[in-house]
């Protein structure tokens, strides 16, 4: 998890439900937020107007829904002091149907990997949009990222993003992978991936990405991508930087630990993508149980 794009909301109790935002917001994100409201109200009769002040935009790859909905969430819970835990803040969101990457990191902070769900609990593979969760996946691994590391999200205008019904088809095509690019790429996390992060060596994790991206889902999502986003990552590569596709894109993330030099990198790429941001890794930052 980084520290940023930032999700800011402010949350008062009202004597009824709201939601209104500075920017427009889809109308998924408007009913997925009164969904929640509904849910509350298992919990409590009375009310909150939440103001959404800035969130980065939807369908980037940086889970910016689980974002919104946990933030709302949490000031929720506060301001009605309702006393509730994290695991009920996690389960009111609705969100973690897939992964559990959102719903723990926004409470853990740092590098996580989660081992999913049991197969007999979500029959057929989805987005974690399009089910509520039985469970919450659980954290087999959290470490704190090397604090200075550096992470430049990138990002080219214009291009396609996958959400919605071609998300649901996307998983409806490239799943299930074969399970040796599975074990592969479990290995690869495992005994790569996180011992790099754990020992702070910024090689390992180039290597790593590198494999990740040439197999198993993660090469699906990669050649799902438009030629444009395609090609920024083959530039990043080509750097030596270690980098990586975001969850489903179109973002692409670029790790070092040089910020001087991600910025002069970020003005130079020449391939028409625009600098999101440098961000650090955040850490843990909620200790509610």
């Amino acid at each position: 998890m980084i520290a940023g794009p930032r999700t800011e909301v402010i949350v008062e109790e009202h004597r009824t439900w709201g939601f209104t935002a500075a920017s427009a917001v889809s109308a998924r994100t408007v009913s997925d937020v009164q969904a929640l409201f509904a849910r509350f109200q298992k919990h409590t009769p009375r009310c909150a107007a939440i103001e959404l002040v800035t969130a980065p935009e939807s369908h980037l790859g940086l889970g910016s829904k689980t974002s919104l909905l946990l933030s709302i969430a949490y000031g929720i819970n506060k301001a009605l002091d309702l006393g509730l835990s994290k695991r009920q803040l996690q389960a009111i969101s609705g969100r973690g149907g897939t992964s559990g990457i959102g719903v723990n990191g926004f409470f853990l902070g740092g590098f996580l990997i989660d081992a999913g769900h049991p197969m007999a609990e979500v029959g057929t593979f989805a987005p974690s949009s399009s089910r509520q969760p039985a469970s919450i996946p659980p954290v087999m691994v959290k470490l704190r990222i090397p604090a200075g590391w550096k992470f430049l999200l990138l990002a080219v205008s214009g291009v396609k993003r996958i959400g919605g019904a071609d998300e649901m088809r996307f998983f409806a095509t490239n799943t299930p992978t074969p399970a040796s690019e599975v074990f592969e790429s479990i290995g690869i996390v495992y005994h790569d991936l996180a011992t790099s992060v754990r020992e702070a060596r910024l090689d390992g994790v180039r290597r790593s990405l590198t494999a990740l991206h040439q197999r198993g889902f993660k090469r699906r999502e990669l050649h799902g991508q438009s030629g444009a986003t395609k090609a920024l990552f083959e530039t990043c590569q080509r750097t030596g930087l270690a980098a990586g596709l975001s969850s489903l894109g179109p973002v692409v993330y670029v790790i070092d630990d040089d910020e001087a030099s991600l910025r002069t990198f970020a003005n130079s790429t020449h391939t028409g993508a625009q600098s999101l941001g440098i961000y650090s890794g955040m850490l843990p930052r909620r200790s509610d149980s």
